[in-house]
């Protein structure tokens, strides 16, 4: 069986959003994090949030799951990224994927929005198989 005959695998990635301008307690900050996690949810569909401690403090931070199991889920994602972080010039997203037991992760900002980051995501999506 030919590779691109084989049904592609959903992409999972953990996103951990980041900002320069704002402490990860501070109200403000939070907002705009339920406000991407509500876009991809809206959007995309197939988000789960979970709490991921800090190591040595008593604290952490909200990783967002995504499950993009689709091209058309991929493409959509990727646009509410840059439209997330295209609303403020200190915001990051700090991109987590396993691949067949290798873990990546790269940094997306939004002073890179169609730089490095984005390509990486999309090297990650084409190797699964979703035709971007």
């Amino acid at each position: 069986m030919d590779v691109h005959d084989e049904a592609p695998s959903a992409l999972t990635v953990q996103l951990t959003a980041k900002s320069e301008r704002y402490d990860v307690e501070d109200a403000r900050w939070a907002e705009q994090v339920t406000q991407l996690v509500g876009a991809l949810r809206r959007e995309v569909g197939g988000v789960e949030v979970v709490w991921e401690p800090a190591p040595g403090t008593k604290g952490g931070t909200e990783a967002i799951i995504l499950a993009l199991g689709s091209a058309g889920a991929f493409s959509v994602a990727l646009e509410v990224f840059r439209s997330w972080l295209g609303r403020e010039r200190t915001r990051s997203l700090n991109v987590v994927v396993d691949e067949a037991g290798v873990r990546r992760q790269f940094t997306v900002r939004a002073t890179q929005l169609d730089r490095e980051g984005f390509r990486e995501l999309t090297a990650l999506a084409i190797r699964r198989g979703l035709h971007v």
